[in-house]
């Protein structure tokens, strides 16, 4: 119904994340996850109602896990960029160890999406999430998946801006090296606006280091 469905909106979801929201934020992903649980209840649901007459809480539970087969059985995209943006939302908020394991997740229902271009837009998402969590591993993973699909599944332009992206969140992470290889491997035609680029990137995170090093020593107790 109209209730259920705005609950379930894209821009519902983005209230619930302005506020902080988080259990909140979560409830609402499981509410579109439809995993082996939800398929194997589903179908007990289906045989009963063919040979018995079903309470309405359990008509209720079947047809809501009718609507989430419909629209999300092959369709994990909605569900990794969701719990990418609310591990964002929780590291910005101080929520570091939480936020690491909800990329991991996210990077799983990144890799089970059907769509290519579904699964490009994921793994987008979840790659800034494992930048800003400093989860290098997964976002050595999304890197490698990111780009590989982005060559045939992306237009021009958005690739230069996918590749963009990667190289930037790989000098956050502290692959400078990487990034460079990036430049000339992927962007040989803007090479000296990207080299440009990624010197700039590497001159901030070196100042970033030589400013928390430089607190470090002001604020250490043996100072």
């Amino acid at each position: 119904n109209q209730a259920v469905d705005l609950r379930r909106s894209d821009r519902y979801f983005q209230q619930v994340l302005d506020r902080q929201d988080w259990n909140e934020a979560l409830e609402l992903i499981r509410e579109i996850d439809f995993g082996t649980g939800d398929a194997d209840e589903l179908a007990s649901l289906s045989k009963r109602a063919g040979s018995s007459w079903l309470t309405p809480d359990t008509k209720r539970r079947l047809e809501d896990l009718e609507w989430k087969r419909k629209h999300y059985e092959n369709n994990t995209e909605p569900c990794a960029i969701r719990t990418a943006k609310v591990a964002r939302g929780m590291v910005a908020n101080g929520g570091s160890h939480t936020a690491r394991s909800l990329v991991s997740q996210a990077l799983t229902y990144a890799q089970k999406a059907s769509s290519p271009p579904g699964k490009m837009h994921a793994l987008d998402e979840v790659f800034a999430a494992a930048v800003d969590t400093g989860s290098r591993h997964i976002a050595c993973q999304c890197e490698v998946e990111l780009l590989t699909i982005s060559q045939e599944h992306a237009t021009y332009s958005d690739r230069v801006a996918i590749i963009g992206r990667v190289i930037v969140g790989m000098i956050r992470l502290g692959y400078e090296a990487r990034a460079r290889q990036l430049v000339d491997l992927e962007l040989t035609g803007h090479l000296s606006r990207a080299s440009s680029l990624v010197e700039r990137c590497i001159s901030l995170r070196s100042e970033e280091r030589r400013v928390g090093k430089e607190c470090r020593s002001r604020w250490s107790p043996y100072h």
